[in-house]
């Protein structure tokens, strides 16, 4: 059987890992500075953002990274099948715009969720029990999004 994972946290270098009780870190792109990640709802994958280069999906032992681009704050769907986040902008003091965006797990397909300029969507939250994902506005309005996954 697969070795239960848990997602610790970052380190000064990578992604802190709780594998079969043993701590271990891995370094999907390298070193570097790593926020935001999450075990896909299979263990076997992690999503997570570098800061210089942007949003990645990797095996659990940080092998196969692939790049998904611009998605802060990912969170898988309930099916591992899709990962979802913001693209998000802003100018040093303020946000400038953000528009939820869903990414297929194998890196291929991205879809705009969102879009509206003068609404800033953010941080979204995806249910691990319905097809649903919260969000919130930049002025504290919480939108909820249902959705269908395709095949």
């Amino acid at each position: 059987a697969d070795a239960p994972v848990t997602v610790l946290g970052t380190s000064d270098i990578g992604i802190r890992l709780l594998v079969n009780g043993t701590e271990k870190v891995i370094t999907p792109l390298g070193k570097g500075q790593y926020i935001w990640p999450r075990l896909s709802p299979d263990g076997k994958r992690i999503v997570a953002v570098e800061m210089d280069r942007g949003a990645f999906i990797a095996d659990i032992n940080g092998a196969n990274a692939v790049s998904i681009g611009r998605v802060n704050a990912p969170q898988w769907t309930r099916s591992g099948g899709w990962v979802i986040g913001m693209d998000d902008r802003d100018d040093g003091h303020s946000v400038t715009g953000s528009e939820i965006v869903a990414v297929s797990a194998d890196g291929t397909r991205r879809v705009l969720l969102t879009d509206s300029k003068n609404v800033h969507e953010m941080f979204p939250a995806v249910s691990p029990a319905e097809d649903v994902i919260v969000a919130v506005t930049v002025d504290g309005t919480v939108l909820k999004l249902t959705y269908e996954e395709g095949r």
